[in-house]
């Protein structure tokens, strides 16, 4: 069993770094491929001459967008740099150097995705039973429901979502990119 202390480096997590490293890398990449981009267009309704209104090209990840609005200050630019020392197991103990606080928020980030799950926009990822197991935690039946809403995957690879107001224990086929 590792213990995980987000404010530690990930090179003191033992077997638990390669799962960290390559989640690191999932959300480095997914952060560089999408990245928030708004354009100008005519208004629907116009109120006056060149009345013009925002409209949404691509989006930051889902993940990033709850990331940033916790109540702390989250850069993006920031967020890359502490994904890409993770990776290279060059992140600072956030609890020794004051600029490295954010290496530990990142890590924090990256543990509750692999112990608890998260939701990305290809569906629910379900928590890593692989990761549990290594971090001491029992395992999880794969397949269950988060906020009203469920996600089930068809035989042929799609992934489906649909609201649910059933209890929280409903269950259904969960989806991970890795």
């Amino acid at each position: 069993m590792v213990n995980i202390d987000v404010n530690r480096p990930v090179s003191e997590y033992g077997a638990a770094t390669p799962y960290f490293k390559r989640h690191a890398e999932y959300l480095r990449g997914d952060l560089a491929e999408n990245r928030l981009e708004v354009t100008l267009r005519p208004a629907p309704e116009p109120q006056f001459i060149g009345h013009q209104v925002r409209h949404v090209v691509n989006q930051n990840p889902s993940w990033y967008q709850e990331f940033y609005a916790e109540p702390t200050n989250v850069e993006r630019q920031r967020t890359m740099t502490s994904l890409e020392r993770i990776v290279l197991e060059d992140d600072k103990p956030s609890d020794e150097h004051p600029f490295a606080t954010y290496h530990g928020k990142v890590r924090r980030l990256i543990h509750e995705h692999l112990r608890d799950g998260y939701t990305s926009e290809s569906g629910v990822v379900p928590p890593r039973n692989d990761y549990r197991e290594v971090v001491g935690l029992p395992r999880v039946q794969h397949g269950y429901r988060l906020d009203g809403v469920t996600t089930s995957t068809s035989s042929d690879g799609v992934s489906e979502r649909r609201t649910s107001n059933n209890d929280l224990g409903e269950k259904c086929v969960a989806s991970a990119p890795f």
